[in-house]
């Protein structure tokens, strides 16, 4: 075949680019003049996309608009069915040509995908992912699966997208890995592609088939999934792609890290005789205080029978330092060194509590517990412009307070506003101001110092505390209206329905439920621009299902609003923008998802 490069950019169904604009190669820049801050473009690919009965011995060639970065570049390619070691790489000028150093698979529609991370000299990013398909025999594969990545609501650009086969189509298969897992931190995929700068992906060209799409983000760069560092999404469901049908769009993978390992004990130290601080490995699960142990040690590691036991009363994580348990104690002897011991835990994935590598020990002074309870801190500062109607004002104090019989605390002034009392742990306490504020005017709390007593039961100084606020006016409120569309969910699901303000001190986040899909009206909600995201909780726990890879379950399906919603003053403003949890018709699914 005699080679000529294709003039035109002609991308259509083969050449996908998902972000960006095609234009004319830039002009260099003379010496000493501005830095390049423009991204590189793909100008010309051979073959030409969508060709079939390519030559199996030709060269492919990538032209680029102004001169790579050669190892960026051949490390962004990736190839289906995996010609990579059959090609050879050589660059002339802006050109990248791709020799076979063997004849390609004869009858094989071949996909390169040209990642994202591809950079120029001066590292300016592709930004787009740039996909060129064609066959060496007379049929091209069409099918085509398309989507978004996003991470706490956000969208994610050049994360990775890994394709595997499911079933039993031994021709899709002999192209896959032959052992059929479809698992990214153990098999390579039938397909890659990534995400563009807006988060999206599209992996055209597919052969018909099931298919399960996985996407991660890979942080260290070295072109593998690892699955204790990188964080991964599992599909809600499995797509099932056939040429004659609609191509599957509209994907949506939620990207989290995997915690393949339960806590442990990392360090522990006594202040005093009357409290442990516990170091863990990470954050045990919210609500559940994990069961430890203390018992003298020497340091041949023999126990000492004769002491007496050590008692636990009571404990809580720092909020400062969520992997830090403080326990408060009884029966500990002053010189002696013990041991911490993990009796039982868990982490909020559910993996259990693991034995320390090490004996963790622990040496007790002679003093007990000597602080008496003040308030050291508080946010707001103290005399700051800051108070308004649904306000919080935290108290931090110099030790853990016992908060039976404590009063109930109030802001006078021209007014009397009541404060409910939030217990973030047992140092700090977030007061919330329940009643209308009068704009511009002057607020006092007055916290008597003998009414705080401490977890050891010391008591506050005499003198009293004091501190001021003075109100601000009052923020503007409106709300919002759109539509939340999927399918309907097990008697116990629920739509959970996220609303963060784009500026968290005046517009904080907002969580809403609803038990079907339909019209959503929120409750008022401070003026301001608002990111909407949400989730189908199909077991109605309130929390985000990932999914598993080993044994495979499918996550819960997420959806985000990509226009940024505004909120404005005493205005009910309606948005034809759905929120969809749930994406793809069911003739696109396989297994897993709603049902």
């Amino acid at each position: 075949m005699k080679r000529e490069l294709n003039q035109r950019l002609f991308f259509l169904l083969a050449v996908i680019l998902l972000a960006g604009s095609a234009g004319c190669a830039k002009e260099g820049m003379p010496p000493g003049g501005p830095v390049d801050q423009e991204a590189p473009l793909v100008v010309e690919v051979y073959p030409d996309p969508g060709s079939t009965n390519v030559n199996r011995g030709e060269t492919i060639v990538f032209r680029f608009s102004e001169s790579m970065d050669h190892r960026s570049t051949e490390r962004a390619l990736k190839f289906t069915p995996d010609i990579g070691p059959a090609l050879r790489a050589e660059w002339r000028g802006r050109e990248l040509r791709l020799i076979p150093r063997e004849l390609l698979r004869e009858n094989t529609t071949i996909v390169i995908t040209l990642g994202a991370d591809a950079a120029d000299m001066q590292r300016n990013r592709l930004g787009q992912v740039t996909t060129l398909a064609f066959s060496t025999g007379p049929v091209l594969d069409q099918s085509f699966v398309g989507g978004t990545v996003v991470e706490n609501g956000r969208f994610v650009s050049g994360a990775w997208i890994w394709i595997y086969p499911v079933g039993n189509d031994p021709e899709i298969n002999s192209r896959a890995n032959p052992a059929l897992i479809s698992e990214p931190d153990r098999t390579i995929p039938l397909y890659i592609t990534q995400t563009d700068n807006s988060g999206r992906f599209a992996q055209t060209n597919m052969s018909e088939g099931v298919y399960r799409v996985f996407a991660f983000r890979d942080l260290d760069r070295n072109g593998v999934f690892n699955l204790d560092s990188d964080p991964l999404a599992v599909p809600p469901f499995e797509v099932m792609c056939w040429e004659e049908d609609i191509p599957v769009k509209g994907l949506m993978l939620n990207l989290a890290l995997r915690d393949t390992t339960g806590p442990a004990l990392r360090s522990a130290s006594a202040p005093n005789s009357d409290f442990v601080n516990l170091r863990f490995t990470e954050p045990p699960a919210e609500g559940i205080l994990p069961a430890v142990a203390f018992e003298p040690y020497t340091e041949e590691g023999d126990v000492k029978s004769s002491a007496d036991p050590v008692n636990v009363i009571r404990g809580y994580f720092s909020l400062s330092s969520p992997a830090t348990l403080i326990v408060q104690v009884e029966g500990l002897q002053p010189g002696i060194r013990y041991q911490a011991n993990l009796l039982e835990a868990s982490d909020s994935m559910g993996n259990p509590g693991r034995a320390a590598s090490r004996p963790i020990t622990f040496s007790v002074p002679a003093q007990s517990d000597t602080t008496r309870p003040v308030v050291i801190e508080t946010t707001p500062a103290d005399s700051s412009l800051s108070l308004n109607q649904g306000a919080a004002i935290r108290l931090t104090f110099s030790t853990e307070i016992d908060t039976s019989g404590l009063e109930q605390w109030i802001l006078s002034g021209q007014d009397t506003i009541r404060l409910e009392s939030n217990w973030l742990d047992a140092r700090n306490v977030e007061l919330v101001v329940l009643d209308p504020v009068i704009p511009d005017a002057l607020f006092e709390l007055l916290i008597k110092g003998e009414s705080l007593r401490s977890w050891t039961g010391l008591s506050g100084p005499p003198e009293d505390y004091s501190a001021t606020w003075r109100s601000i006016r009052p923020v503007g409120k409106g709300t919002l209206k759109f539509r939340v569309e999927g399918r309907p969910l097990p008697p116990q699901g629920r739509y959970r329905i996220i609303l963060e303000g784009m500026d968290s001190r005046t517009t904080p986040r907002t969580e809403l439920e609803l038990a079907a899909p339909g019209e959503l009206k929120t409750p008022d909600l401070p003026v301001g621009p608002y990111w909407v995201w949400g989730y189908a909780d199909t077991d109605g726990n309130g929390v985000v299902d990932i999914g598993s890879l080993n044994p495979f379950r499918p996550a819960e399906e997420v959806g985000v609003i990509s226009d940024t919603l505004y909120v404005i003053n005493t205005f009910e403003s309606v948005y034809d923008i759905p929120l969809i949890l749930g994406t793809g018709d069911q003739a696109s699914r396989g297994s897993g998802g709603l049902q």
